[in-house]
């Protein structure tokens, strides 16, 4: 297993705790010595006897014979995240009460990618409770991705900004999913800022793509519902949505062609069944629609 200090890449000198802010009573001197934790982690530092340790280095012994393989959700892609923090930790630093890391440290997780070919070493560097990242933190990606904000129980939650692929996400989390207000940039100019559910625009939100802007209803990352779309000619058109396009009754209005306005019955965002329309000169078609040409009466 290639060693993991050489990805640790952080000065340990600003990490030293001193014992009043662990927030235990010192029992007895604390010596040099090595103690294992529940997990199995051996820990060296000067421990006293009741397990506290300011400053202690972990390391969970490796396995004897194969590196552990990262899980399918543990790869992620080019155009999603995901932290391994679910995962044995390999190494550790910081403050250790009653042999618990607590306090501000340092966590480091390897697995091997053997469908990348290639080893995945994650890094945290924040507020540690139980053994995990609670509070404020710093994640970083082996892939150069990352994630600063608030935890809770190892995930992400709360505000919080992660930067993955061309992506930047800046909102607010929900174990360890985009969960509340946010607000997603692509990486390509189009921009989604909004509500999010379990991961996805949900609610109400607006959505830049392309030339084109959206407002209205989102469901599990689709346009579905009541909303109003603004193409690149300036045409504008309120309606029901559903998996992006407008079906059913809706309204638009056009700056450029032989129509004004239209109202009526649309389907794939065209006129289409019952409807009225206003030409530019003036005049008016009421009747059926077709693909969005006028049939007659």
């Amino acid at each position: 297993m290639p060693s993991v200090c050489q990805y640790v890449g952080v000065s340990f000198a600003t990490l030293s705790v001193v014992g009043g802010l662990i927030g235990v009573a010192t029992v007895g001197p604390a010596i040099a010595q090595t103690r294992a934790l529940s997990n199995g982690a051996l820990c060296e530092g000067r421990f006293d006897a009741a397990g506290n340790s300011p400053d202690a280095v972990c390391n969970l012994p490796p396995v004897a014979e194969r590196e552990p393989e990262c899980s399918a959700r543990d790869r992620g892609d080019e155009d999603a995240f995901s932290s391994v923090i679910g995962s044995p930790y390999t190494y550790y630093r910081g403050p250790i009460v009653r042999l618990v890391p607590q306090g501000r440290g340092v966590f480091v997780w390897y697995c091997r990618d053997t469908q990348a070919n290639r080893d995945r070493f994650d890094r945290f560097e924040g507020n540690v409770r139980n053994g995990r990242p609670n509070g404020q933190g710093l994640y970083l990606f082996s892939n150069n991705d990352r994630y600063q904000g608030g935890f809770r129980n190892g995930l992400f939650h709360g505000k919080g900004v992660l930067r993955y692929g061309r992506s930047v996400y800046n909102g607010e989390f929900i174990n360890g999913l985009f969960g509340g207000r946010g607000t997603l940039d692509y990486g390509n100019g189009d921009r989604f800022v909004g509500s999010f559910r379990n991961g996805f625009p949900h609610g109400q939100g607006t959505l830049k793509f392309g030339n084109r802007t959206y407002s209205g209803e989102f469901h599990q990352g689709q346009i579905n519902g009541q909303g109003t779309i603004v193409n690149e000619d300036g045409s504008r058109c309120t309606g029901q949505f559903f998996t992006g396009l407008l079906e059913g009754r809706g309204n638009c209005t056009f700056p450029t062609g032989i129509y004004r306005t239209y109202s009526g019955e649309l389907r794939n965002g065209r006129p289409d069944g019952k409807g009225r329309a206003t030409l530019r000169n003036g005049t008016t078609q009421v009747g059926l629609f077709r693909n969005g040409q006028y049939v007659g009466p």
